[in-house]
């Protein structure tokens, strides 16, 4: 840049893979593009490209770099080879990846110099130690396959392979731990303190769906869906969802605020939909936990009967769910987004669901935590902190006229004796409970634009229903379906 606009180096570059420098005066740069003015063509586009790249960062939005991925078995185990075999095949499929193997006499760093033309993104895959060591060098991601219970080995052969402090903490550390049989994930908060990844995927050995997860993620082409706060109407979700099942639009991250972390979480522990929406019915449309009222010293309701049907379905580790999972917490004490990927995940949903007045507050930390539709009820930009993939988000938010001709509200007392009265003309109010929902969407409302400037696919659900309408499940999950549809057709969404 300093070049090109004739002032001072105005960044610091530094090499997250061995890499050539190569050191220009402005005099022989002057002299290289008049002589050969398509120097000049291409070091701007170059320039222009990693400009727009910066702004996309800046803006939040989905984007991905060219990348050269070493994919390492931690392990000789037959289990996590046969997955790589597959994974790579899917990789390659799509002609976006390219293969190299030490069967390639080709000195390495010009073999990826040749074929970073012609492909996006490189895979190197090898068994020779040395190889290996030396394809890391030359890498920008790391990615490690191996079992859960394979801790130990991992460490051996971080040591043997030579990774150094420097390059370890730059390095773009992924690790995928793939499981057999009806093995489940339980330790991976193990790796997490030990191997602090990017991030971790988990997968099931023969499992397809689970293979092309993988080869998404770590190509950061994965779908992330964000699910936004709105109580009874989070039932459109179950709409939106079904409707990008029907699409085949996979999901590889869920993120949840409010209502909408319960209907993610199912999606995140692999249920079916048709169970997903079995037990949404049963649990909340059909038996609302929302009415064990208590006296209002703290909030107008105890919150047992729903923590206690929280704690029934997700009481496991949200690291442990088969797709990855956060929700959002508002915290009371300073004011900041809690975003809650890790721990308990029926006491992260509680949090995120405790919606300030109406159910207690959390506690988290040693913090009072509120639901996390109070700052950040369609947590779009906090997904783009965790995840580089793109994002489908699923938005609530109601934009409601009222015909308000009153000069302010008449008294509680007064539209409490008005609704007793069955001969009264009825006094228009808001309810409470509505007053305090509604409350809850109206940050959503005002960042609507700034939502969908993040979002690949924006689905806004609009559902016509009251905030407390829990009987009306069909309705509801029909609106989000069908404006999920709508949607579909008008953007030109497609997997990658």
């Amino acid at each position: 840049m300093g070049l090109l606009n004739s002032g001072q180096r105005n960044a610091t570059v530094t090499a997250m893979r061995r890499s050539l420098i190569a050191h220009i005066s402005r005099d022989s740069f002057e002299t290289l593009y008049s002589k050969y003015p398509k120097v000049l063509l291409r070091t701007s586009q170059t320039v222009i490209g990693r400009l727009h790249l910066a702004n996309e960062r800046v803006r939040g939005g989905s984007f991905h770099e060219d990348k050269v991925i070493s994919l390492i078995d931690a392990t000789n185990d037959t289990t996590c080879t046969t997955f790589t075999d597959q994974m790579l095949e899917h990789m390659c499929k799509d002609g976006s990846t390219v293969l190299l193997n030490e069967s390639d006499k080709t000195e390495l760093g010009s073999l990826i110099a040749a074929q970073e033309r012609e492909y996006p993104f490189i895979a190197l895959r090898g068994d020779d130690p040395e190889w290996i060591a030396e394809g890391v060098s030359l890498s920008d991601s790391l990615v490690f396959i191996c079992r859960e219970h394979d801790l130990d080995t991992f460490h051996e052969l971080k040591a043997k392979l030579g990774i150094s402090e420097a390059q370890w903490s730059l390095a773009d550390r992924q690790l995928i731990l793939v499981y057999e049989g009806d093995d489940h994930p339980s330790q991976v908060a193990q790796w997490f303190a030990h191997f602090n990844p990017e991030q971790i995927i988990k997968a099931r050995e023969l499992n397809r769906k689970d293979v092309d997860r993988a080869s998404r993620m770590i190509r950061d082409r994965g779908i992330g869906l964000v699910l936004g706060g709105g109580v009874a109407h989070g039932f459109a979700h179950l709409g939106v969802i079904k409707a990008l099942s029907e699409r085949s639009i996979p999901i590889d991250f869920v993120c949840g605020s409010s209502v909408g972390a319960i209907m993610g979480a199912g999606l995140a522990l692999d249920w079916p939909l048709k169970e997903i929406m079995s037990k949404v019915r049963e649990e909340i449309s059909e038996d609302n936990p929302l009415n064990d009222y208590t006296i209002p010293m703290i909030a107008l309701l105890k919150g047992e009967r729903m923590l206690k049907k929280l704690r029934k379905h997700f009481d496991l580790n949200i690291e442990n769910t088969w797709v990855n999972f956060m929700c959002i917490a508002s915290d009371y004490q300073n004011g900041e987004i809690r975003l809650l990927d890790s721990g308990s995940m029926y006491k992260s949903i509680s949090a995120s669901i405790s919606i300030p007045g109406v159910l207690p507050p959390s506690i988290l930390d040693d913090h009072f935590v509120l639901d996390g539709g109070v700052l950040d009820n369609v947590p779009v930009g906090s997904l783009r902190k965790k995840f580089k993939g793109r994002i489908i988000t699923s938005d609530l938010s109601v934009v409601k006229e009222y015909n308000v001709q009153d000069e302010r509200l008449p008294s509680g007392t007064k539209v409490f004796f008005n609704r007793l009265n069955p001969f009264a003309k009825k006094l228009r109010t808001p309810r409470l409970m509505n007053v305090i929902m509604k409350s809850m969407t109206l940050g959503s409302i005002n960042k609507k634009e700034q939502n969908k400037s993040l979002s690949d696919l924006y689905i806004n659900s609009q559902v016509q229903k009251g905030f407390l309408a829990w009987k009306e499940f069909d309705a509801i999950v029909e609106a989000g379906y069908k404006k999920a549809l709508e949607s579909l057709e008008e953007s030109d969404f497609k997997i990658q």
